[in-house]
């Protein structure tokens, strides 16, 4: 373990934190933002399948994504079907 290398000296504070957009917010809850484009559904053979690697995990065998990337992904599963309204 290090020593404090002060010898009693009270250490001062030189700096102050500035509220910068970045910190501004933190703690606050961010508000949900709604799908603006098209919501893809699937639906799988497997009730709780988790496909770590685009992170999507089905519940009851249902799940849904807004992006395309991620649906090419879980279109090309066996088991998983895409599910039209």
């Amino acid at each position: 373990m290090a020593k404090n290398t002060t010898q009693g000296k009270d250490l001062e504070i030189t700096e102050t934190p500035q509220n910068t957009p970045d910190t501004e917010n933190q703690g606050a809850t961010p508000k949900a933002e709604t799908p603006k484009g098209k919501v893809y559904k699937f639906v799988s053979d497997n009730k709780f399948l988790t496909c770590s690697s685009v992170g999507v995990q089905f519940i009851n065998g249902k799940a849904e994504t807004s992006s395309l990337e991620v649906a090419k992904v879980l279109a090309t599963l066996s088991g998983v079907t895409m599910v039209e309204d």
